[in-house]
């Protein structure tokens, strides 16, 4: 499963002198530096109630009936996953995804027009969708809220600012 991130445009930066291929290179480690901090804080998250209900994940049969028992409860798939695992939370059913998660390749991408991070986890099983059903769990991964957004766009600036500043620091001598 690949986390995308993406930034649409950046413009010059002033005073700086440096080659696309630079510039796109960092770019390509800044946006590294995004999708790390996103693995480390916000990846978690998506395993939790809160999680869910920030991100808006589509309700799961059996879920508005978890405290009452309703008749028929049982048999909706909340119903079986607490008789059968003792929880609840979302994207888990065995635990195999959330472990499965825990590691992740993250790559940076960069050119003249759009750059992005991609973010690997070891989740195969979120792939699976059954068609008729609203539930997509890829998607609900994938989903990042409006003050995540917002965190990873500082994030992505002052790293960038940052790697900006060491090419300005650095002296070209031509001999």
């Amino acid at each position: 499963m690949i986390v995308n991130i993406e930034l649409k445009a950046r413009g010059p930066v002033p005073g700086l002198n440096i080659g696309p291929r630079e510039m796109n290179s960092v770019i390509r480690e800044t946006w590294i530096d995004v999708g790390t901090y996103w693995f480390v804080h916000f990846r978690g998250k998506h395993f939790t109630k809160q999680g869910a209900a920030e991100y808006g994940y589509a309700p799961r049969r059996g879920e508005r009936m978890v405290e009452s028992r309703a008749k028929g409860w049982a048999g909706t798939y909340t119903g079986r996953k607490f008789l059968e695992h003792h929880h609840t939370r979302p994207l888990v059913l065995t635990g195999e995804t959330e472990a499965g998660s825990r590691g992740a390749t993250i790559r940076g991408f960069a050119t003249r027009n759009a750059s992005r991070v991609e973010i690997a986890i070891g989740a195969p099983k979120l792939n699976f969708h059954i068609n008729r059903s609203r539930v997509d769990p890829a998607k609900e991964m994938r989903t990042i809220s409006e003050r995540e957004k917002r965190i990873l766009r500082e994030q992505f600036e002052s790293h960038f600012d940052r790697r900006v500043d060491a090419f300005r620091s650095t002296t070209v001598i031509v001999i």
